[in-house]
């Protein structure tokens, strides 16, 4: 066997254990809609053999005439890629808001496996492209003494108003937007907030870490720093994580 067709049949394993298996047949149902319905997909598998489409990060290919799907990562790509599967225009299951009925967990699982794949893939790029511009690392402890603004966000209130704090910078690529945001902090009112090499915002509630930052390539900037009002953290982890940083008064 040839290293090409080595590679090509090792893909082809691959695609098989990060797919999902229709059914010609499937039974699925809108997120939002009463009854679940039938779809006939006997035409993907008899006239779309060693194709692939895509549509809303949903990948759909047809291999030994089966049916799979899954959520768009970049190894699935990649393996897609090695298989030698050519990129078609078909209908894409699952890639609308719906699900297989009696296999929604499934699914949802694959899902968030391909969210965290994405998330990790977005952490290493922009790693590199800090490597690449001279934005380095700070101390461990010091970066684990700072709150992590979770991609979900930090929802509080304020004299009655609820509002949530996002992250700064919460693509899942290295864009014109990430470049903008990769290696800036900002400061108020004795707290920072800087988009760390790895994408992450972090907030400190220690006004000398804008040293350490400068000294590691980052650059100050003017942004919304959260919590740096009267605000409370209504979200009772967050609120723990956040009251046992101890306060830094310089």
């Amino acid at each position: 066997m040839t290293r090409e067709a080595k590679q090509e049949t090792t893909a082809r394993e691959g695609l098989k254990e990060m797919g999902f298996l229709v059914t010609r047949y499937p039974l699925i149902k809108a997120e939002r809609e009463g009854l679940p319905y039938q779809l006939n997909l006997t035409h993907l598998a008899e006239h779309r053999e060693g194709e692939y489409a895509i549509n809303n990060s949903v990948v759909c290919w047809v291999m030994d005439g089966e049916i799979y799907a899954a959520p768009y990562t970049r190894k699935l790509a990649l393996l897609l890629e090695q298989a030698g599967f050519r990129n078609g225009s078909f209908y894409v299951p699952f890639s609308n808001g719906e699900h297989p009925y009696n296999r929604k967990t499934e699914w949802e699982s694959l899902l968030l496996s391909a969210g965290v794949a994405t998330l990790k893939d977005f952490e290493e790029d922009a790693k590199v492209w800090c490597d690449e511009h001279k934005i380095g690392s700070i101390d461990e402890n010091l970066l684990e003494s700072c709150l992590r603004i979770p991609r979900g966000g930090i929802p509080v209130e304020d004299g009655g108003v609820y509002s949530t704090y996002y992250p700064r910078l919460n693509e899942t690529c290295v864009d014109i937007v990430a470049i903008s945001c990769l290696g800036s902090y900002s400061y108020n009112a004795g707290r920072v907030a800087f988009v760390y090499r790895d994408g992450h915002t972090y907030l400190s509630k220690d006004p000398s870490i804008m040293d350490i930052l400068e000294k590691a390539g980052y650059r100050r900037d003017d942004f919304l720093v959260p919590l740096s009002g009267s605000e409370k953290i209504t979200d009772a982890y967050l609120e723990y994580l956040w009251d046992n940083i101890p306060e830094v008064y310089k």
